[in-house]
Order: C-alpha cells, then sequence, then structure tokens
C-alpha cells in the first residue's frame, strides 16, 4: 500500500513543480525508464534517491512515503462516522417531532412530511453512506463523472468526496429545521415548502459544482483531463440552471393562467416541458461525450439548446 501511495505522489509533485521525468532523471543521475518505473509501481527509489526526491519536491519523506495520509485518513474516518450520525440524528429527530407537534397543534400538512422525508432518508441517509463507502474502500468507480481510464490523484479525490459528503449533510439538516420550525410556527407563508425546496435544490447542486470546480485542478494528474473536466462542469452547470429555469417558469405559468391539474392546457404545458427537456438532455449527453474526445464541433448540442429555447417560448402560447 505504501509503495502504491509512494508511485502517485512521485507521479504528483513532480507534475505539481512542473518538471519532467527527464529532469527528474537528469537531476539523480539516472535514466529516465527508472522514474518511469517508480511512477509506474515497478519499482521504487533507494533510501539516497527518496531522501533526493523529497528534497527536490520540497516535501518530507513520511509525507512522500503516504505516512502523513495514512495517518490523517485514520482520524478523520473516526470523527467524521460521529459527525455524519448527529447530523442524521437531527434531521431524523425534527422529522419525528414535526409528525408528533404537528399533529397535537392540528397543523399537519401531507407536503411538508414528504419534503422532510425526502431529504432526510434518499438524500441525506443515502449520499454521505456512499460517499463513506467510496472513502473507506478506496474506490470510485461508481462516483458520478469518475473514469477508470483516467489518472487522478485519489487523496484529492478522498478529499473532495469528503467535502461533498459534509456539504449534502450539512445543507440537508439546516433545510430539514427550517421546514419544521416554519410550519410549525403556522405562519402561513404562500409557497412555503416550495420556496423552501427551491432554494435548497438551489444550494445543494449549486455547493456540488463550487466543490467539484475548486478540486478539478487537484484531482487530475494530467492537464488535459483537467481541461476537458472544466469544459464539462460549465456543460453540466448550464444544464442544470436551463432545467431550473424551464420548472420556474412553467409553475408561474400555471399560477398566472390559473391552469388547473389534469385539464388539457396542464397537459399541453407538461408535454412541452418534456420535449424541451429531453432535447436538452440528449444535448447533455453529447456535448459531453465530445468534450471528452476533445472535440470542438458542437453544432448539435447547439441546436439541442435551440429546440429547448423553442419549447420554452411555446409554453407562453398555450
Amino acid at each position: 500500500m505504501e509503495e502504491n501511495r509512494l508511485s502517485k505522489n512521485i507521479l504528483y509533485y513532480r507534475k505539481k513543480k512542473g518538471l519532467s521525468q527527464e529532469k527528474i532523471a537528469e537531476y539523480l543521475n539516472l535514466s529516465r525508464q527508472s522514474v518511469t518505473k517508480w511512477e509506474n509501481n515497478i519499482s521504487k527509489p533507494s533510501s539516497e534517491h527518496l531522501i533526493k526526491l523529497a528534497e527536490l519536491f520540497e516535501v518530507s519523506v513520511e509525507t512522500l512515503l503516504g505516512y502523513d495520509e495514512i495517518k490523517e485518513e485514520g482520524k478523520s474516518k473516526a470523527s467524521n462516522d460521529s459527525i455524519s450520525l448527529i447530523f442524521t440524528g437531527i434531521s431524523i429527530s425534527c422529522l419525528i417531532l414535526y409528525s408528533f407537534l404537528s399533529l397535537i397543534l392540528k397543523q399537519f400538512h401531507i407536503g411538508t412530511l414528504i419534503c422532510i422525508f425526502i431529504i432526510c432518508v434518499p438524500i441525506q441517509m443515502f449520499l454521505p453512506y456512499y460517499f463513506s463507502y467510496a472513502i473507506k474502500n478506496n474506490t470510485y468507480d461508481g462516483i458520478a463523472g469518475f473514469d477508470s481510464h483516467i489518472q487522478y490523484n485519489l487523496h484529492e479525490v478522498s478529499k473532495l468526496c469528503m467535502n461533498l459528503k459534509f456539504h449534502v449533510e450539512i445543507v440537508s439538516t439546516v433545510y430539514v429545521f427550517f421546514f419544521c420550525v416554519l410550519n410549525l410556527l403556522n405562519m402561513n407563508l404562500k409557497y412555503c415548502n416550495e420556496i423552501l425546496m427551491i432554494f435548497y435544490l438551489l444550494n445543494f447542486v449549486g455547493g456540488i459544482g463550487v466543490f467539484n470546480y475548486r478540486a478539478i485542478d487537484k484531482i487530475y494528474v494530467n492537464e488535459e483531463d483537467a481541461k476537458r473536466a472544466h469544459k464539462g462542469l460549465w456543460v453540466t452547470g448550464l444544464y442544470f440552471l436551463c432545467i431550473f429555469i424551464a420548472m420556474i417558469i412553467v409553475g408561474g405559468l400555471f399560477e398566472i393562467k390559473g391552469i388547473e391539474n389534469n385539464t388539457l392546457s396542464a397537459i399541453k404545458m407538461s408535454g412541452i416541458l418534456l420535449f424541451g427537456i429531453f432535447s436538452l438532455t440528449i444535448s447533455f449527453v453529447y456535448e459531453n461525450k465530445r468534450i471528452k474526445k476533445a472535440m470542438l464541433n458542437h453544432r448539435f448540442g447547439v441546436i439541442g439548446f435551440l429546440i429547448y429555447l423553442f419549447t420554452i417560448g411555446l409554453m407562453f402560447l398555450i
């Protein structure tokens, strides 16, 4: 395990310093093939070369060997599990208290209970557990965007997953608390649950995007992979923004025009919305594939986006 960490750290710090394998080999008076074998975990440097590498990279030998990472991971995993239990416990307690107090006060609202349940169970209980499993087992194949054919700095990927895990837990707990308090106070705020859910989704998705953006240059070993990831993140952000705008427009039109559910107008508008999102999704998937292949022609993506804009305009005519 330490040898594997050593090979990845040699590659990571060499890239970080902007040095080629030839420069490292020249500095150590070795052949380039020797450095290649170290980075591919075929062989390992001697103690003398290890000390010189640490001096060149301006890190300690322990850091280069990965001992610092092992200690740090051991401490963080023990504390993170207890923190996760605290956040989950708070959310579940809020769910139980709301159910109990709302029945006593005769302010029970099924919509509120559904919103809290969705945030607590499928989101807050599942996603953090999934991130924890990936971190503990050092396997990230199931994480969205992770490609086994790309070379990653797994230590930084682990840190990113940890940040995402805490983000999901904190945001979910805060909004579960708001759902409970605002509904129990019976403030009669119009569209209270809808507004809270919109802000929750904005915080949820937006936070994930920010964490990914900040980590891109750290988690990728090769610069070209990092550039493609930057492009892919902007495409993903635009995709979710378009869907969010479409949902807001549909909700607004339903309210302004007084469209009732299960009416012909509602069915027409929902069908047009689904068609627009479907064309946008095809465009999104196609664009991501082209980005991975480093292709610059985006005609199909533009066409899909134009179809989406057309459907948004069409909804105003209903």
